[in-house]
């Protein structure tokens, strides 16, 4: 059997990451308005609180997935460039596809992932045009993501038959 490499963490997973720097462009503009605000004082002391506030939980909250994603990434690719990581294959089993996440398992190994994914991981959607689908002939090196409590394909190929010789076309 000849394989297809249809995700490789190596290549594919820094994508991924793209919202947090998309994110992060957007802080110098809050603080730029509340700067505006604090200096103008023109809706008053409790409103500059809120400000303040919603603004520290947005730089919280981007900080923390911002490491969240990096050091899982980076996990991640150094479990792939030491080679260890646990590689199955053989054809998925109960493919379960709602709108937004799927899982299957592949030799007793269940996996499962979303659409809302920011994780460097695997997650295409069949929905949206991912590759897997019941019954498909799968090779799949996978590690263990902590900070999403899952296992995470580092490693896709799909099984490609050999061409017959008796095809005619």
């Amino acid at each position: 059997m000849q394989w297809k490499t249809v995700f490789d963490l190596a290549l594919d997973g820094w994508k991924h990451l793209w919202p947090l720097p998309a994110t992060l462009l957007f802080l110098p503009l809050l603080i730029w308005g509340l700067r505006h605000d604090l200096k103008k004082r023109a809706y008053g002391a409790a409103r500059s609180v809120f400000a303040i506030f919603v603004l520290s939980v947005i730089v919280l909250g981007v900080g923390w997935g911002a490491i969240a994603n990096v050091s899982s990434y980076f996990s991640l690719l150094q479990t792939e460039h030491r080679a260890a990581y646990r590689t199955i294959e053989g054809s998925i089993s109960r493919f379960d596809a709602e709108p937004k996440s799927e899982s299957f398992t592949v030799a007793g190994v269940r996996f499962e992932y979303s659409d809302y994914d920011v994780s460097p991981c695997f997650h295409n959607i069949s929905k949206l045009g991912g590759p897997l689908g019941e019954g498909l002939y799968i090779r799949v090196a996978y590690g263990w993501d902590s900070p999403f409590q899952r296992n995470c394909i580092i490693r896709l190929q799909v099984g490609v038959p050999p061409k017959s010789l008796h095809t005619l076309s």
